[in-house]
């Protein structure tokens, strides 16, 4: 072991000359290490596996562990003391995890995601949720986060609008920057992703970028530059696609030319998961997965995250540099800059979960009220006819429909095993005695949530159980992955349509909450009429579908994160035999067996007018496919949501929509048909109640659209600050006007604007001017309003949109009286790209437009830069 007195061990010198000293004697094995990185779960109960070079860093894979938080804790210190104390060097691990709205495992506080939380346009809000996850974070022994995504969402289709910040750069850059700033003083390095651009041509996930430099400095760079300069953000994730012809990974001129060079950055670059692999099967630009790894540290990258699997090649290094490939100055690099990070976020002196600080601070109390005062901030009212809402307490029966008011959505890269809040449960909580609420199972109805295929009802699926023929299908449990061994269950179900979240299955004391499991499914579907259907699984994990004894869908050894559906010709009445596997590796479990025969099903109307009998008003939640690797062709809600929102509406009940989503939706089928539409993102674990107070007046609404809802998908992609056109923006059957425009929401009170003010009409190039404005409540209910401040620059060397966002605050104000906002716009703000890509301010004029929404301006003015 190396002697305690080593330099490196100092922590009164710089974390430049520690790193030195520890470089210089470290093995070429050693080196490469700790470029590398592997699950945290996979040594966790043998921690010699780690090995005696140490290791870089651990993941925590997204599944349920069997432990609880103390436990989890404890076992995470000894995977960390392994490296510290039975390693030759004693390098501690770098762990990282999930974060972006709450750390991504078991029992972490569920705030809103990240669109919700830009829904808010609120930085405080942000600090304050922000602060939160890094204390739980870093209590945990977690001293990374792959967070916050960055990425300018500019098409509504692209699946992961709900991980963003929407599709301003300010917005994005303001948020991305409070987000950041939380955790880097804490101590936890975060990871702004996926640089850069990561949604492609279609709003396609991954897709290959061919931005020009001035547009991707314009709007994609300063989120990522932000986060570095201003809140000192210590690692940066590449993205899987190319830009330009060349993968991200592999781009030099974005990992060293742009990133170090030109901002400075002094951190380090990972992979997305299975990048190295991707450049090599995907983009093609590498022959193995050796090469791929080579060229990738020439480029700046530091570490492959994770790096034990058959698309991981860092391992590979080690043979590279002996054999010339590679020059071991170009791997010092790397190296260097992973042990600076870990000495300047003193991992060396604090490598270790504080156990009892876990058990307290993981979704206590106060966390807890965060997540509350967080989804209240992030909700946004879009339409409210004739005041139907807030509700009236008057109101002596309401109806609530749609599957998703009883479960709560909390989006992706959430964590479980904690409690959450429904819509349903909010409301009955919440409403005054002597009004009911009433809860309408309308899967009957044709209601199939957010699921793109129905589930095929037990009437249609037989099976032999116990050698009686009864409906649904024969499931087979094991708990095991891999439909290996014997089962632990045989049981009928009625339907395959499961979402068992983190808990176990089946009860059986062989089966754990979050732990693996697969189940068998067998038996006979028989249609009840004849036509092409469309048969299909909605999972997530591996699955497989066989027909008739012909395998329909094969994703076992890929597994899915959405709707795989296969077209098939069946006759009436003509039974066929349906087989479907399922496999899970732990974590949340989710599968359905689904149909849709492709006709526009009868909407039920008098069922319906017989299951709101009675009812004052109806409200409907309503929510949509998406997330990762799930980008969307369509915009509509699902068809059987849009004919049971349409069915309520004829029966005359008033009719509020609430959708969960993390994205755009169009609603052109219904929207004039509907009184109220309340848009709640994915709201987190407390959501339920922050919904509810919302419904009910016991919190003013303010939140506004981070992105612009188009009314069609032709439309897309639409965002509010692009450049003047040629020629009219128009269609020759549509406008371009938005559905709802970027900025947009409503309030149950009224504001007035005065006129702007200035702090001079003109001002020189390097000079910063203050704007503001009086804004009055003249409603009659207390409120917050976010005053948005849009800038242009009339004239130009180059063309320049005419509105972009350059400053906002989200104010409160009682019924009736006036607060005065203040905005200071810096040089930053006014400047432009010049033809040699530097920013500059030109002289001329700039008109300040301060308002409610993108296009809703309540106050202009100008001024002269000179």
């Amino acid at each position: 072991m190396i002697e305690k007195e080593a330099v490196y061990r100092n922590p009164q010198l710089l974390a430049e000359q520690r790193a030195e000293d520890l470089l210089g004697r470290m093995t070429l094995e050693e080196k490469v290490r700790q470029l590398q990185c592997m699950y945290i779960q996979e040594v966790i109960e043998d921690v010699a596996e780690i090995g005696a070079d140490g290791l870089g860093g651990f993941a925590f894979e997204r599944v349920m562990m069997p432990y609880d938080l103390a436990e989890e804790a404890e076992r995470v210190n000894r995977v960390q003391r392994y490296c510290v104390e039975e390693t030759r060097l004693g390098i501690p691990a770098l762990i990282h995890a999930e974060a972006l709205h709450g750390l991504c495992l078991q029992k972490g506080t569920s705030f809103p995601q990240a669109i919700g939380l830009a829904a808010s346009w609120d930085i405080p809000t942000m600090e304050s949720v922000s602060s939160a996850i890094a204390e739980e974070t870093r209590a945990r022994g977690v001293r990374q986060v792959l967070s916050p995504t960055v990425d300018v969402s500019r098409d509504i289709r692209w699946g992961r609008i709900e991980e963003t910040y929407g599709e301003d750069p300010y917005l994005v850059s303001r948020m991305a920057v409070a987000f950041c700033r939380s955790f880097e003083e804490q101590g936890v390095v975060t990871t702004p992703k996926h640089f850069v651009a990561n949604s492609g041509d279609g709003g396609r996930d991954s897709h290959p970028i061919y931005y020009s430099e001035r547009l991707l400095r314009k709007v994609y760079f300063k989120p990522y530059e932000a986060c570095i300069k201003e809140a000192g953000s210590q690692s940066i994730m590449a993205s899987y696609n190319a830009v330009d012809g060349r993968p991200s990974g592999l781009n030099r001129w974005l990992l060293t030319d742009i990133l170090r060079e030109e901002w400075g950055f002094k951190g380090i670059v990972v992979t997305d998961y299975g990048l190295i692999g991707k450049a090599m099967d995907n983009h093609r630009v590498a022959t193995d997965l050796r090469d791929a790894s080579v060229q990738s540290v020439r480029a700046g990258m530091d570490r492959e995250i994770p790096s034990f699997n058959e698309r991981s090649g860092f391992g590979e290094l080690v043979s590279a540099l002996r054999e010339g490939l590679l020059e071991e100055e170009v791997l010092d690099l790397a190296v260097r800059r992973v042990l600076e990070v870990k000495f300047r976020i003193g991992l060396f002196e604090q490598p270790y979960a504080d156990v009892a600080r876990t058990v307290g601070i993981t979704n206590n109390q106060d966390h807890r009220q965060t997540a509350l005062e967080a989804a209240r901030k992030s909700i946004v009212l879009l339409k409210n006819e004739s005041q139907v809402l807030p509700l009236s307490i008057k109101l002596n029966k309401i109806a609530v429909l749609g599957s998703i008011a009883q479960k709560p959505r909390m989006g992706g890269y959430s964590s479980w095993g904690m409690e959450t809040v429904s819509i349903l449960e909010g409301l009955q909580d919440k409403c005054p005695q002597g009004t009911e609420i009433r809860f309408i199972d309308t899967k009957s109805l044709g209601d199939t949530s957010d699921l793109i295929l129905a589930p095929i009802p037990s009437a249609y699926l037989e099976c032999l159980d116990n050698g009686n023929l009864v409906p649904g299908l024969l499931g087979e449990y094991r708990n095991n992955k891999h439909l290996s061994f014997q089962p632990q269950v045989v049981q009928s179900d009625a339907v395959v349509d499961f979402d068992w979240g983190s808990t176990r299955p089946v009860d059986h004391p062989e089966y754990s909450d979050g732990r693996p499991f697969s189940v068998n499914w067998q038996g006979w579907l028989t249609p009840p009429a004849s036509g092409l259907y469309r048969l299909g699984l909605t999972a997530n994990g591996s699955v497989r579908l066989y027909v008739d004894g012909e395998l329909a869908i094969d994703r076992w050894d890929d597994p899915i994160q959405e709707t795989e559906m296969v077209s098939l010709d069946m006759e009436a009445g003509k039974r066929v035999a349906l087989q479907v596997m399922y496999g899970t590796s732990g974590g949340t479990a989710r599968i359905s067996l689904g149909w849709d025969i492709g006709e526009e099903k009868d909407e039920g109307t008098d069922n319906l007018k017989k299951e709101l009998e009675g009812a004052d008003l109806a409200l409907i939640v309503a929510g949509i496919v998406e997330g990762e690797g799930k980008d969307r062709a369509r915009l509509e809600l699902p068809p059987s949501m849009e004919r049971l929102i349409r069915s309520t509406a004829q029966t005359g009940i008033p009719t509020v929509v609430v959708i969960s989503a993390g994205s755009a939706v169009t609603m052109s089928s219904w929207l004039k048909s509907v009184q109220g539409l309340v848009y709640v993102w994915y709201p987190g674990q407390e959501g339920g109640y922050a919904i509810a107070d919302v419904l009910l007046g016991h919190f003013n609404p303010a939140g506004r659209l981070p992105v612009t809802f188009p009314q069609d998908v032709a439309q897309a992609p639409l965002y509010y600050n692009r450049e003047p056109s040629g020629r009219s923006d128009g269609y020759v059957d549509m406008s371009e006007k938005p559905l709802f425009p970027f900025g947009f929401g409503l309030s149950y009170t009224t504001f007035a604007y005065g006129e702007v003010k200035l702090s001079a009409d003109v001002i020189g190039r390097v000079e910063s001017i203050q704007v503001s404005v009086d804004i009055t409540n003249t409603g009659s209910r207390d409120g917050e309003e976010v005053v948005q401040l849009y800038l242009c620059d009339l004239i130009s060397s180059y063309a320049s949109p005419e509105k972009e966002l350059k400053g906002f605050v989200r104010v409160f104000i009682p019924a009736g009286q006036t607060r005065e906002v203040t905005f200071t716009l810096t040089p930053a703000e006014l400047a432009m790209l010049d033809r040699n890509m530097q920013w500059v301010v030109e002289p001329g004029e700039f008109e300040v437009m301060i308002g409610s929404a993108s296009d809703d301006i309540r106050s202009r003015c100008r001024f002269r830069v000179v």
